[in-house]
């Protein structure tokens, strides 16, 4: 799309420009959007709606309404990526945030000129259930989400003639005899944002029942506990228990490139969300991406193209000895591990990202000549 330099601009890869303008996410945010937008030569405006990226603020969600009432000739796009609402910064009261929340986010949707959802089960929550958000259906349009990391020139392929990671005491006479499948170790790995929503308390005592039976499995969380968070320090309470102290390790913080090597380097990858597997979740698209053997949960809407058995195994949200059972199997079953892995990478292929960003432009341009703005090609 035409941009409009200007002095605030950083150069970015591919021709992609950064306009570093936003501090703090907050209402002053919007006024400096919309005199950007204003001032510039933009042919879309493209809202990637996560609500916490945002502060949860409702700034970002009344940015398609502020641009129509100031009369700036520039359609919005709204990809939904969840649809957590805004929470009022001086008001706590749940009573209050709940509405306050819902209105921003039904005002995003309406001042819209198309919105983007990304998998099944929000075509189903709006497509199917409109009486939540009464915006015309022709507004739609479904484009699925890729890998948040990237694939790493070599990806650990597990091979069925390849050897296990076998543990340093292992004795070489007991590799040759075939015994690996009781002493190998098997790391079960867990990477994306830590929320109750992810299901890492059921990861946590699904591991530990699973150990129970299989003392060699290793855990690994590609991922940052914060310690002024409740959640994060509930499970790290967890983790120091006898049972689990020795057995987890917590990578914090990595870049994508650290990220990618280590979750592909896991003979298991377990997503346990609690709302089922969703294709709106990066995290499942990166370890599929990156042949992983992944264990996730049944959604109620399930996914069109990912198939449950043959891309990756699924069992019921919150069932912790379902979940230490299908650890257990993997753990001793590398063959299928390798099977899942290579069905995992097949089915990743329908979620890369040049075929994502050519059905992104296609629909900037049909927006841009639906509302007269000339310029897009």
């Amino acid at each position: 799309m035409t941009l409009q330099p200007d002095e605030r601009e950083r150069a970015g890869v591919a021709g992609v420009r950064v306009l570093p303008l936003i501090d703090d996410w907050g209402w002053q945010s919007l006024l400096d959007i919309c005199a950007v937008v204003r001032a510039g030569r933009y042919d879309v405006v493209h809202v990637q709606y996560q609500n916490e990226m945002y502060g949860r603020s409702a700034s970002i969600t009344a940015l398609p309404l502020a641009l129509r009432l100031l009369r700036v000739r520039v359609p919005t796009i709204v990809t939904v990526h969840d649809y957590g609402t805004p929470w009022p910064r001086r008001i706590r009261v749940r009573l209050l945030a709940g509405p306050y929340g819902k209105v921003w986010f039904a005002v995003m949707l309406l001042a819209s000129l198309r919105i983007i959802l990304t998998n099944e089960q929000d075509e189903f929550r709006f497509l199917r259930q409109r009486w939540h958000y009464p915006v015309p259906a022709a507004r739609y349009t479904t484009i699925p989400v890729g890998s948040n990391l990237p694939v790493p020139l070599v990806v650990h392929d597990v091979n069925v003639s390849d050897d296990p990671i076998p543990a340093p005491d292992v004795p070489e006479q007991q590799r040759q005899q075939g015994l690996l499948a009781s002493t190998e170790v098997v790391t079960v790995g867990y990477f994306g944002f830590v929320n109750p929503a992810k299901g890492i308390d059921t990861l946590m005592e699904g591991f530990a029942l699973a150990r129970r039976g299989k003392p060699r499995l290793r855990l690994i969380m590609i991922c940052e506990l914060n310690k002024t968070v409740p959640y994060h320090q509930e499970l790290r309470e967890r983790i120091s228990r006898a049972d689990l102290r020795d057995f987890v390790t917590l990578t914090g913080k990595l870049d994508d490139a650290q990220a990618a090597e280590r979750l592909a380097h896991c003979d298991i990858v377990a997503l346990p969300f609690r709302d089922g597997v969703s294709l709106r979740r990066t995290t499942l698209m990166a370890a599929l991406a990156l042949s992983c053997p992944v264990i996730s949960t049944i959604a109620t809407v399930p996914p069109k193209n990912v198939v449950a058995g043959r891309d990756l195994v699924l069992i019921p949200p919150g069932d912790t000895e379902a979940l230490a059972r299908v650890i257990v199997e993997l753990a001793d079953d590398p063959a299928q591990r390798a099977l899942l892995g290579r069905h995992a990478r097949e089915a990743a292929r329908a979620f890369a990202w040049p075929t994502i960003a050519e059905r992104t432009t296609q629909l900037y341009r049909q927006v841009a000549t639906q509302s007269g703005r000339g310029s897009a090609r």
